[in-house]
């Protein structure tokens, strides 16, 4: 269990390890993390008591304004894609984009580390 700090509220979350990536500069899903998308929406769609929380992030490159904008497009994507395919309601959906002015949970070295989604599942 993790607390977390999401508009001035503390809420109690369960921090999933499986973050999802894209390809550089886009919010095209690289697809071996599809399972980890997919994982996320079974488990919203069985557990209708539980919201969840995007933090999207970008490589630092390029303008500040587009890392910003590729990481809103990458939240984006994965808030429809639960939405489209899961059916979860989008008051269960809640969203930070960054851009690269945080970094992710878990960077590994290389740049492509920080081209994800990470989930924070919370009970509502």
């Amino acid at each position: 269990m993790e607390l977390i700090t999401y508009n001035r509220e503390v809420i109690v979350s369960e921090r999933l390890e499986d973050s999802i990536y894209f390809e550089p500069d886009t919010a095209i899903l690289i697809e071996t993390y599809r399972a980890n998308l997919e994982a996320v929406g079974r488990r919203l769609a069985a557990n209708p008591a539980l919201g969840v929380h995007l933090r999207a992030y970008a490589a630092p490159f390029d303008t500040a304004a587009d890392r910003l904008l590729v990481s809103q497009a990458r939240a984006n994507f994965s808030r429809n894609y639960f939405i489209q395919n899961f059916g979860i309601s989008p008051d269960r959906i809640t969203s930070e984009f960054f851009g690269s002015t945080r970094t992710p949970a878990y960077v590994t070295g290389d740049w492509a580390s920080y081209r994800c989604v990470e989930f924070i599942i919370y009970h509502k």
